[in-house]
């Protein structure tokens, strides 16, 4: 398989955490997204880059986070490959929020409850007028649901895409038991 890059998908016990790309960004400005990019030339697996892009992306070091494995390869409205790694935060919300620091890649981190994700009434179908006739997951995420790094940054947004397919299928398989 030619994987181009990994999304990187944090979580702990009750929920997920989540960031909102920068403005600023080349590629899905200002959309949803898991820590994550793409793969650089000398790098073999998956979790070797997500663990790169986490440091990257946060200042952290890769050491708070425990690989639980990897979900099915999504492509991207792009046609790129990209592997959805999944990874139990090992440091408390408080610390993570405290500590963590935009590389300029996100201009917001935040923390659902994974109960969110469980109501299917949430989540929808649509079309992305202008650009494409296959209908794209999509959910609405609500500012009163979630919990920020930066209290005065709180407002709602809407998860779609390439990374709703990825979060719908870790619902999945939080709902069956199979992860935490």
């Amino acid at each position: 398989m030619n994987w181009k890059g990994v999304s990187l998908l944090v979580i702990d016990h009750l929920g997920l955490y989540l960031i909102r790309r920068s403005e600023k960004m080349p590629t899905h400005p200002k959309q949803i997204a898991g820590f994550g990019g793409y793969r650089k030339e000398d790098e073999v697996y998956p979790w070797e880059v997500a663990k790169r892009e986490f440091t990257e992306e946060t200042t952290l070091s890769s050491q708070f986070l425990n690989p639980l494995g990897h979900l099915k390869t999504i492509k991207a409205g792009s046609g790129t490959l990209i592997v959805p790694i999944v990874a139990q935060l090992t440091i408390s919300q408080n610390d993570f929020f405290a500590s963590a620091k935009s590389n300029g890649e996100w201009t917001d981190l935040f923390y659902i409850p994974h109960q969110y994700f469980f109501n299917h009434d949430r989540w929808q179908w649509g079309l992305r007028s202008g650009v494409s006739k296959d209908p794209v997951l999509f959910i609405a995420l609500s500012k009163n649901e979630m919990i920020f790094q930066n209290d005065e940054k709180k407002e709602s947004f809407t998860l779609w895409g390439a990374t709703a397919k990825m979060v719908w299928e870790l619902k999945m398989l939080i709902m069956d038991g199979d992860i935490i």
